[in-house]
């Protein structure tokens, strides 16, 4: 859908994307700008992860410490962040 035609018909783009439960991807000149997604609706509160948490997976000492440097290895070898506001 184009920009021009989701603000031209926005109320029943949000009652599409939430009746059908799927996204809409908005372009403008032909290239994607945004995509407008259903949100997940869930009644789950924080007590209820904190009563799931000792059944989930964990990882072992060992596990974790390369996961740690795993990740450390990954944001080292990304390009410095640069502002959009630049």
């Amino acid at each position: 859908m184009t920009v021009t035609e989701a603000s031209r018909s926005f109320s029943k783009l949000v009652n599409r994307v939430q009746s059908r439960r799927a996204s809409l991807l908005i372009v403008r000149r032909g290239k994607p700008v945004a995509r407008i997604v259903p949100l997940a609706l869930s009644n789950k509160t924080t007590k209820d992860l904190a009563a799931a948490w000792p059944r989930l997976p964990h990882l072992n000492p060992k596990d974790a410490a390369q996961f740690g440097r795993d990740i450390a290895a990954a944001r080292a070898s990304l390009p410095p962040l640069k502002s959009a506001w630049d």
